[in-house]
């Protein structure tokens, strides 16, 4: 996606997703008559009106980085990147604009359209927070120890570099409030294919698991814990984690995930998925989501030989 795919990760392609994904109830919110969808519409698709500041234009001109209000029933005020279906529509714009536009969900892809200006004076924004010094912890790169951590599971129960030893895990980091079909949903779906492949071999058992990390602090352990109810997750081989805003941000910083955390109540952040050894090294890494279940799967069988 232009500027944010270079900076963050790479290319985001779509990828269909499983219905388990879109069982959340979606609110209706106001909106104009909604137009003719467009050619690739899915039935379930799902049309918000939305409204915003751009942040960023990407320089291929297809997609913007856009700070927007509140989605009642869909999702919280986030500063993302947006497709753009028609790039023509984009060229009126210019960082700092306020903007309305409808956005399109699907099963598989998200982008934007019927973008119209706006005064950016009128948009309920969360307040920035101040801005933090980044961590003192050094970027990973395949090869590299896991850097040590303190976080809590879905069953309130501390998770540590060690709890990691003596098997293989794949991490990857979302949030639980993420509803773009190929960010955090994408992510979890990939890990659902994991896991079947887990439990279709029981020698893995307690030789190969799954951790996602939260990087939102209102990501409890009983929200993690309701989280991979509804996903489908078993807690005896994919647990989700999450801690305070200081151990999350080590490992979002260690792993390159470019969390904006100054954006307030907002979000932009990378994707990151990683494998670590029984002994704690990172041997690899995917950035975005252009990877494959089995791409992963052959790295996990690899590294048990």
């Amino acid at each position: 996606m232009g500027n944010f795919a270079h900076r963050y990760c790479q290319r985001l392609r779509p990828v269909l997703l499983t219905p388990f994904l879109f069982g959340v109830a979606f609110s209706s919110c106001s909106r104009a008559p909604e137009p003719a969808p467009p050619p690739n519409a899915v039935s379930n698709e799902k049309v918000f009106e939305v409204r915003g500041v751009v942040r960023s234009i990407d320089s291929d001109g297809t997609g913007a980085m856009i700070e927007h209000e509140d989605i009642p029933g869909f999702m919280p005020s986030m500063t993302m990147p947006f497709t753009v279906k028609d790039p023509e529509e984009l060229k009126r714009f210019s960082a700092g604009d306020g903007v309305v536009f409808r956005f399109f969900v699907g099963d598989s892809d998200a982008w934007i359209g019927n973008l119209r200006p706006i005064d950016a004076a009128t948009l309920k924004l969360p307040e920035s927070e101040a801005k933090v010094e980044a961590p003192n912890v050094p970027r990973l790169k395949e090869g590299d120890p896991l850097p040590e951590f303190a976080l809590v599971d879905e069953a309130d129960r501390p998770l540590t570099r060690e709890s990691l030893l003596g098997k293989t895990t794949v991490v990857t980091f979302i949030f639980t409030r993420c509803p773009i079909p190929n960010f955090c949903p994408l992510m979890s779906s990939n890990f659902l294919e994991l896991q079947k492949k887990l439990e279709a071999d029981p020698s893995l058992a307690g030789q190969v698991g799954l951790l996602s990390i939260s990087f939102d602090p209102e990501d409890t352990p009983e929200r993690l814990a309701k989280y991979g109810t509804n996903i489908g997750a078993d807690p005896a081989l994919w647990h989700h984690a999450s801690g305070t805003k200081e151990e999350t941000r080590k490992l979002t910083h260690a792993f390159s995930v470019y969390v904006r955390a100054e954006d307030g109540g907002s979000f932009s952040h990378g994707l990151c998925t990683a494998l670590v050894t029984p002994d704690g090294t990172v041997a690899k890494l995917w950035r975005g989501n252009d990877w494959s279940v089995d791409e992963v799967w052959q790295a996990v069988e690899a590294s048990r030989k």
